[in-house]
């Protein structure tokens, strides 16, 4: 992952194993977890008027030939 001063590193999942029940043979139940920040997406026409403290904006398709 890339943040926003430039550092990348590594995000790995948090994962717990927890026994059910109270005799043998035990379930388990396990669960994988990454916490992370959702992103969002805006369309040029919402963004219009808006103030943003920051901005990444990838304009590879924004012309397209014979427009």
């Amino acid at each position: 992952m890339r943040f926003d001063d430039g550092q990348e590193r590594s995000i790995y999942p948090d994962c717990a194993v927890n026994e059910l029940g109270d005799t043998s043979p035990f379930s388990l139940l396990s669960r994988a977890q990454i916490s992370l920040m959702a992103g969002y997406a805006v369309t040029v026409h919402k963004a219009q008027g808006m103030t943003m403290d920051k901005v990444k904006v990838n304009s590879r398709k924004a012309f397209e030939p014979s427009q």
